[in-house]
């Protein structure tokens, strides 16, 4: 079986005709596929060595755009987290104390409210807080001067 075999033809990017320059889009397409670089010359009608040659030349943008470790760590993890939740029943839930109920509580919380878009951060708390940090740090009012009934003096009189 050859690289092209790999996917459905549907699945297949477009097809770069004769003397059209190669793109990042294209060759990252079929990388990203797991496609050879004989594959990817031969579907995009030049050598293996003119592909060797512009992955080198654009490795720095290519790679991220390849690169899915990522996707598959966040996969695995997603799986892990859904077998563990669903392994606890109401029995585990019993045995737990108060503190590891509510810190449970707290976390599933937040990563729901992460995966789902919402914001995270308590803005409730967040302002009691500013308005707390605000009364302590706050500065006296300034003081004003007593006014007195004596005629101010400009300059001290000189002793003799």
């Amino acid at each position: 079986m050859n690289g092209i075999d790999k996917v459905d033809v549907l699945d297949l990017p477009p097809y770069r005709p004769a003397k059209a320059p190669l793109t990042i889009e294209h060759v990252s397409a079929l990388l990203r596929r797991n496609y050879t670089q004989a594959d990817i010359a031969r579907l995009s009608n030049c050598s293996k060595q003119a592909i060797s040659q512009f992955i080198e030349r654009h490795y720095e943008v290519l790679h991220p755009l390849i690169d899915n470790t990522d996707y598959i760590l966040a996969c695995k993890l997603k799986g892990k987290a859904i077998e563990i939740i669903n392994s606890i029943d109401s029995e585990d839930i019993k045995k737990s104390n108060m503190l590891q109920k509510t810190t449970s509580f707290g976390i599933l919380t937040d990563k729901y409210r992460l995966l789902s878009g919402q914001s995270t951060e308590n803005l409730a708390v967040d302002g009691a807080l500013r308005s707390i940090h605000a009364q302590l740090f706050k500065l006296p009012a300034p003081v004003e001067p007593i006014p007195t009934n004596k005629p101010h003096k400009k300059y001290a009189k000189q002793k003799r």
